[in-house]
């Protein structure tokens, strides 16, 4: 993906993150709150190699088609404070995966919905999605309630299907369906 901006009330979301620091990532993630519901990160513990590894795994998208990784930023302050994403773009099918965090001080607050509304028009009216998915651990009840939100069906619970911090957790999948 080349250069997307997208903008929100409160936030302004960025692709590519050239000038983003591991530092600023770990104020952003490293907390309990933050990181217990992400099955990509390996333990409770956010680390600046974890935040490098995330930063080198950002490099990598800047030339693939198939991510579309922006940074969220609080449009008053500048502050890098999360990440909203689609992955796994398929051009052929016309689907991709929402993923998306944001930093324990925002959270309950609307920010995400704002952001996640946003990055979902685009994959609409820019990408030409016809359906995106989602997953979420079953636990993570404030995840759920904001896709939800946004129109998206519960699909399946899908039982042992990642692991969250050594041990193998359910998730749902859902879906939102544009053709519905």
């Amino acid at each position: 993906m080349k250069n997307v901006i997208l903008t929100t009330d409160r936030t302004e979301m960025k692709f590519p993150l050239d000038y983003i620091t591991a530092i600023d990532i770990v104020c952003a993630i490293g907390n309990i709150e933050t990181v217990q519901y992400m099955d990509s990160v390996p333990s409770l513990i956010y680390t600046e190699e974890d935040a490098s590894r995330f930063i080198s795994f950002l490099d990598y998208t800047k030339d693939s088609e198939k991510y579309l990784q922006l940074g969220v930023f609080d449009s008053m302050t500048q502050k890098f404070i999360g990440m909203c994403s689609l992955e796994a773009i398929d051009r052929n099918t016309n689907t991709c995966e929402l993923g998306y965090w944001l930093c324990k001080d925002y959270v309950g607050k609307g920010y995400m919905c704002e952001c996640a509304s946003e990055i979902v028009k685009y994959a609409k009216e820019t990408l030409n999605m016809k359906r995106i998915f989602a997953y979420v651990i079953c636990e993570h009840t404030k995840s759920i309630s904001l896709l939800l939100r946004l129109g998206f069906e519960k699909l399946a619970t899908l039982p042992n299907d990642t692991e969250n911090k050594g041990k193998y957790v359910d998730r749902y999948k859902f879906e939102l369906d544009f053709a519905k």
